[in-house]
Order: C-alpha cells, then structure tokens, then sequence
C-alpha cells in the first residue's frame, strides 16, 4: 500500500466520506499525522499521513502513545 501524503490538512483535498472512511488517527514521533481508513466500495484500505498536527480536524479513533506502548509489552 502506498501513502498518500498531505503537506497541509487545509489546503490540501483530503476528503473523508462514506466511501473514504477513517478509521484510526495517531500523532507520530515527528509530529504527523497518519490516518488509517477503509474504501469500503473497492474492499481496500489506505493511509494518510498529513504533515503536521491535525488530530483536532479528523473523526474517528485516536490511538496514543500510550495505546501503542500497551499493544507493544
């Protein structure tokens, strides 16, 4: 899977609809975020990573840090 990449979240467009559906958000170490979605029409999944913090703009899921510190031990 290739990622799509986003310098800016309101410039760019980056739309998440019914047939483009986020399904989990995470800030990574470098301050990006990345968005993991679903395109259920084309039964395949995607990833988004936006330049920069915009956790605020998207609606789904939010895994923290500490979420993934609790998968990993």
């Amino acid at each position: 899977m290739k990622p799509n990449i986003y310098e800016d979240f309101n410039e760019e467009e980056i739309e998440f609809t019914m047939w483009n559906v986020p399904v989990w958000k995470y800030l990574d170490k470098h301050g990006n975020t990345l968005v993991r979605g679903l395109r259920p029409r084309l039964n395949e999944p995607f990833l988004v990573v936006i330049l920069g913090n915009h956790l605020d703009k998207i609606d789904c899921l939010e895994i923290t840090k500490d979420n993934v510190e609790f998968m990993d031990f």
